[in-house]
């Protein structure tokens, strides 16, 4: 390889919008974890690891996982993350919203939230991760 192949910088910067319903309840920017490299490169290297859920914890404690999920590719260098929470799927408050590859372990996560979702509403994560190389 050349120097100039060697020594890419790279960065993934997220941002998460809660909806309930089509109201906006939260939005903001989110924390990619260590685990992060490990799921792109070995993803990049042909291996399954792909990012496939995201979910709302209180505790750290699972409350559901997101149904629907969907990825789409706003920009060239975006890709975004979708899921839905109907009503029985759960109920209550939760502080934490997690970005998972179910084999690997968190991506990225959000804590310090407080945000309740009752069993009569339908909440939608869109969750975006921007990735810029230098």
């Amino acid at each position: 390889m050349s120097a100039l192949n060697d020594n890419l910088n790279t960065s993934i910067e997220g941002y998460i919008r809660v909806y309930m319903g089509d109201a906006l309840v939260w939005e903001g920017p989110n924390a990619v974890t260590a685990t992060a490299p490990e799921i792109v490169t070995t993803t990049l290297g042909g291996v399954s690891n792909w990012l496939n859920n995201i979910s709302p914890a209180a505790s750290s404690v699972i409350l559901a996982f997101g149904a629907n999920h969907t990825v789409t590719f706003p920009a060239t260098n975006q890709v975004r993350f979708t899921a839905s929470f109907d009503g029985p799927s759960f109920n209550g408050t939760f502080d934490e919203l997690k970005l998972s590859s179910l084999s690997l372990g968190d991506f990225s996560t959000k804590t310090g939230l407080s945000i309740t979702k009752t069993a009569s509403q339908i909440m939608y994560v869109q969750w975006d991760l921007t990735i810029t190389v230098a």
